[in-house]
């Protein structure tokens, strides 16, 4: 039967899915980031170093300064109605979840 087929399809792209999600958060930063983290930028009188950390790490200023970064770039892909209707509210709250990386 056509629905049953479509249900176990989409029952099987649900799983393939969750399987995507849950090998993305058994990836540790440090390891996957390591060619960028293994030494400092250094260009135009910049000096940085790019050290992966949790948000409980993050102080107050960072997570302010972190959103302002994402929101003036991502708020003109999404356009401003639909950034202030869901998307918006809905990156800062993966912004501050405890499994942010």
């Amino acid at each position: 039967d056509a629905k049953k087929a479509a249900k176990k399809a989409a029952a099987e792209h649900q799983k393939k899915l969750e399987a995507t999600v849950k090998a993305a958060y058994d990836v540790d930063p440090a390891t996957a980031l390591a060619p960028f983290l293994a030494r400092p930028f250094s260009k135009n009188g910049i000096d940085a170093v790019a050290a992966p950390s949790t948000v409980k790490q993050l102080s107050a200023e960072d997570k302010k300064w972190i959103w302002k970064l994402l929101e003036g770039n991502m708020r003109p892909v999404f356009g401003e109605e639909v950034w202030k209707a869901r998307e918006g509210k809905d990156k800062k709250n993966e912004m501050v979840d405890d499994d942010a990386r």
